[in-house]
């Protein structure tokens, strides 16, 4: 009988002892599980901004090289419109050259013209002098 009482109370402490291991499991596996909850939100949260972060980087980025690239052809054109306005200039100036030398040969041309006139009629006239 002692020991039926003596094992009865063995069970009730083993009860009572697992039914405590029980509660606190629970309560752990509950905490565990908020905190691996709120691990992951976290985590979620951290990679979001990440990406917002590479977004943000590569729009700048982006802006960046167009911008540059807008510099570097507005550069381009400038140095084109440059060259063509000096092209245009030479060009005035050759051409002012080529009208000034064709004045100069036109006049050289008329003189001798001129000169040669002169000769030639001088030329007719001492032949025909020295014939009589």
């Amino acid at each position: 009988e002692n020991m039926d009482r003596l094992i009865d109370l063995q069970d009730t402490r083993l009860l009572a002892l697992e039914q405590e291991f029980e509660k606190e499991l629970h309560t752990l596996e509950n905490e565990f599980g908020a905190e691996k909850e709120a691990i992951q939100k976290q985590h979620a949260l951290e990679v979001q901004e990440l990406n917002d972060i590479m977004s943000a980087v590569n729009t700048e980025e982006q802006d960046r090289e167009a911008e540059a690239k807008q510099e570097h052809e507005q550069g381009r054109e400038e140095i084109k419109n440059k060259n063509l306005e000096e092209i245009n200039m030479l060009r005035i100036q050759l051409d002012s050259q080529i009208e000034d030398l064709e004045q100069k040969f036109e006049n050289a041309h008329l003189n001798y013209l001129q000169t040669t006139d002169q000769r030639t009629s001088d030329f007719k006239f001492y032949t025909k002098k020295d014939q009589e």
